[in-house]
């Protein structure tokens, strides 16, 4: 198995740290004329405190292009999360994601 690609890509992530402990990770780039958030994941025991919605704001706050995201359809918890902070669903990938 070859990571060479993995290690390029493994630098345009962002932890996230809460309380001075790793919480999660996310990656925020411009993709064409769009800023992307990539990968959000707030482990397990620190969901639910406002980690997630944060980092979402901050991220928007940062740029004046339309940032945009991709959610699992099945991931519920996610998809009310990033509708909560004004994501819409704008198209659906075979049954599987959403494009918000």
């Amino acid at each position: 198995m070859d990571l060479s690609e993995d290690k390029k890509n493994i630098s345009e992530y962002t932890c996230i740290f809460y309380d001075n402990k790793k919480v999660g990770y996310f990656r925020f780039y411009k993709k064409d004329d769009k800023m992307e958030i990539d990968d959000l994941y707030i482990f397990p025991q620190f969901q639910n405190m406002g980690i997630g919605t944060a980092v979402i704001e901050k991220c928007c706050k940062e740029t004046d292009l339309k940032v945009f995201l991709y959610a699992f359809i099945k991931n519920y918890r996610a998809v009310s999360l990033y509708e909560k902070c004004g994501f819409k669903v704008t198209e659906k990938i075979r049954d599987s994601r959403y494009i918000m």
